[in-house]
């Protein structure tokens, strides 16, 4: 049985990523996380949606009223001085600018003062924060307090200090004046918003307010100063501009005047006549040049025929190359004449040879076509050569008109160079004039009221909104709740790694290759002492219960362990305190009583006993005083009330516990009590509280673990166990107790299986 002794046990714990997955990601983990999860989650969800209500209640509502205008593209503003073509031609880009402009108008600090001073809302606190109340504290008032506690001397040696604490001194009532102005329009901007409405020329104006009637009537004011403040805008542009044209074009009209008469006088001294703006010689060298032009480009083309019909001819007498010489109807002629001689020769020269009479004549007649060919051939030559001439002398003479009528031109080119620049001062002075009066004709026609309307419209008057923009409680609810699910996932998931107590027989069996005995069944109010007393007389009362197959089950295991042989002494101890091996020991001795064993329950706890208060029998004497020998052993034996098992309670606290427990007395005891009785179950502290447990597992013949479940944390087991292991003779296992079966139904584990619903009918609960 040596090999009970041989546990695998880590050095060093180390904790693992999740108590409740086992080895490898199993099929479904997330879902049976979630599950086993599932109050976790949904207390998350609850708080965030609950924290989201109450701040949601906590928030001042706000109210939004809405103003529509619409701006007119078409209508374009007069003309301004400055104006270039493309602006007053407005494309689709001009008109977006345009509406951004307006844009910008409708948020500036000008217009803002307006609607300010005209509702005023400087004495309203909710835009002047010195009417509201004052908060318990103030940087300023923080400060001048710092100030009145430095000493002076202080302030002196530190110019840095003084620099800070400057900035406590009260301000001057102006600039105080200043400030608040400043504050007023800020916050006054801050809440109006103006926005286009998708990309049409109409834009919401919309103003938040904690009083609904004056959002509604800070955002009507607001359209009626923007309509007001542009239409005077432009009234009094126009009257400027209308009073600085009037001022300016008769000063103009003299100039254009002058100058047009300067332009006349100097073409009549020299003599520079002109026809559509053009000077007489001008228009002749124009046309002599083009006439040139032509010339030169017929005697080159003619020169270019003339050379390849010499070339062709003077090469290789190719004169289908030539289309001047295909065109003529006796080279034609003969040609067709010349390949009727040859089809005919070529026919007879099958029947005749050479020699004979018809052909010779036929040779002779193809030698005479051959020469006719070729005369009419130096015809055309010399019918091309002859028109290049005819080019070339037509050419010169154009040539030598031409320069003529340059020299001419020269001179009256040197004449107009002053002409030219007197015609265009003329010319920007007419220019300038007719722009002036265009420009003043508008600006007078604008001084009428009727041509001065306006480029926006109001399309919307703002209503007195009856709920509340802010807070906007569905949409805060509902993000509240999403944010919740969403923040409670990785909750969930790092609740389930951060638990660091077994879960199953797995992975106790896995880690410290120790077998599970049983799994303990919780019960509601466990931690109680009355519910320890009922725990222990379940397995009298309900003999069929989950709790008393649990409990037999430790026996059943312990004796396939032992090969039918169990060991005499037992002790049963845990790691921490509150894991329920006292409820364990009890309800296992009486299960073992009431089969008709002779049983002995010895309470090793000589600090903290719990056994006879759970078993109603006297307190003591007890183990103490008997390791005392202050008593004999027949003074401490006591009876179960309800069965037959004998129990040895812990007796009177000792402040030397144990050493009482490391004599040989107890070890001589326990030898002496396994020859009375079958098996004898003894009840130690814990063993990370008190020593005492390692001493009685190494006097008893064997050693049991409990562990609760899903609470000791490995850490713990693993040390305890390593403990148990260096002093035990058997470690014979574990126990989980005060398994919650539900909870433990959905980690998916093997061993949840046997406490299932389909096992639901083996069992009757108490």
């Amino acid at each position: 049985m040596d090999d009970h002794l041989n546990i695998r046990v880590p050095a060093t714990a180390s904790r693992e990523p999740s108590s409740a997955q086992p080895a490898g990601i199993e099929r479904g983990y997330l879902l049976k996380v979630l599950a086993r999860r599932k109050g976790l989650i949904l207390a998350v969800i609850f708080g965030t949606v609950a924290l989201a209500a109450v701040i949601t209640q906590m928030l001042t509502p706000q109210y939004t009223a809405v103003l529509k205008l619409a701006f007119d593209v078409r209508s374009q503003p007069p003309a301004e001085l400055d104006a270039s073509p493309a602006r007053q031609l407005p494309d689709e880009f001009a008109a977006m600018d345009s509406v951004l402009n307006e844009i910008e108008i409708l948020k500036s600090r000008e217009l803002a003062e307006k609607v300010i001073d005209k509702l005023s809302l400087d004495e309203v606190p909710e835009f002047n924060p010195g009417l509201s109340p004052a908060a318990w504290w103030a940087p300023d008032d923080l400060l001048s307090w710092v100030r009145r506690q430095v000493p002076d001397a202080v302030v002196a040696e530190n110019p840095w200090l003084a620099r800070w604490l400057a900035a406590s001194t009260p301000p001057s009532p102006e600039a105080a004046a200043v400030k608040e102005r400043n504050a007023v329009i800020r916050r006054f901007s801050r809440q109006l918003t103006v926005k286009m409405v998708g990309r049409s020329k109409v834009f919401d104006v919309s103003f938040t307010a904690t009083d609904p009637v004056l959002a509604a009537r800070v955002v009507d004011t607001v359209g009626e100063v923007y309509l007001v403040s542009r239409y005077e805008d432009r009234l009094a542009n126009a009257r400027r501009a209308s009073e600085w044209m009037a001022s300016n074009v008769q000063q103009l009209r003299d100039k254009v005047t002058q100058a047009e008469r300067n332009v006349e006088n100097y073409r009549r001294q020299h003599d520079l006549y002109q026809s559509d703006k053009t000077s007489l010689v001008s228009a002749q060298v124009a046309d002599l040049n083009l006439k040139l032009i032509d010339a030169s480009a017929a005697r080159v083309a003619a020169e270019a025929e003339a050379a390849q019909a010499r070339r062709i001819i003077g090469r290789n007498n190719d004169i289908e190359a030539l289309d001047q010489i295909l065109q003529s109807d006796m080279i034609k002629r003969f040609r067709g004449d010349l390949l009727g001689l040859e089809r005919r020769e070529a026919e007879m020269s099958e029947k005749y040879g050479p020699r004979h009479p018809a052909m010779i004549q036929l040779a002779a007649e193809k030698l005479r076509l051959k020469d006719a060919l070729d005369a009419e051939v130096k015809k055309v030559l010399r019918s091309l050569e002859s028109k290049a001439e005819a080019a070339r002398i037509r050419e010169a003479a154009f040539t030598k008109d031409l320069n003529g009528l340059k020299q001419q031109n020269a001179a009256a080119n040197t004449a107009s160079i002053a002409l030219r620049g007197l015609e265009r001062e003329a010319e920007a002075n007419r220019m300038l004039l007719e722009k002036f009066m265009s420009a003043f004709m508008e600006s007078s026609a604008k001084q009428d009221a009727r041509s001065a309307a306006t480029y926006a419209r109001i399309i919307s008057r703002p209503a007195v909104p009856d709920e509340p923009s802010f807070p906007n409680t569905p949409l805060i609810i509902t993000l509240a709740l999403l944010a919740g699910l969403i923040a409670s996932l990785p909750i969930a998931m790092a609740a389930e790694a951060m638990d660091a107590g077994y879960r199953s027989a797995h992975q106790l069996e896995q880690e410290l290759g120790l077998p599970v005995l049983a799994h303990v069944p919780t019960s509601r109010g466990n931690d109680g002492a009355r519910q320890q007393v009922r725990l222990a007389a379940e397995v009298l009362d309900s003999p069929a219960s989950v709790h008393a197959d649990a409990i037999r089950s430790i026996f059943n295991k312990l004796q396939i362990a032992s090969f039918g042989e169990l060991p005499r002494s037992i002790v049963f101890t845990s790691a921490e305190a509150g894991e329920g091996k006292t409820t364990t020991c009890v309800s296992l001795v009486r299960m073992l009583a009431n089969t008709g064993r002779r049983v002995l329950l010895i309470d090793g706890d000589l600090h903290r006993s719990r056994i006879a208060e759970t078993l109603k029998v006297h307190v003591r004497p007890g183990l103490a005083e008997l390791l005392s020998q202050t008593v004999t052993l027949d003074q401490v034996i006591q009876r179960d009330p309800r069965t037959s098992a004998d129990v040895i309670v812990s007796g009177q606290r000792q402040l030397n516990a144990s050493d009482l427990l490391t004599t040989p007395n107890f070890a001589e005891l326990l030898r002496s009590l396994e020859a009375k009785y079958e098996i004898i179950i003894i009840d130690t502290p814990p063993l990370m509280a008190l020593t005492d447990a390692l001493f009685l597992a190494n006097a008893a013949a064997a050693t049991v673990m409990v562990v609760r479940w899903g609470a000791t944390r490995r850490e713990v087991v693993k040390y305890a166990a390593m403990q148990l292991a260096t002093a035990t003779r058997r470690f014979e296992g574990l126990v989980l107790t005060r398994v919650h079966l539900k909870s433990h139904a959905r980690y998916g584990f093997g061993d949840s299986a046997r406490y299932s619903a389909k096992m639901g009918n083996y069992y009757r609960h108490a």
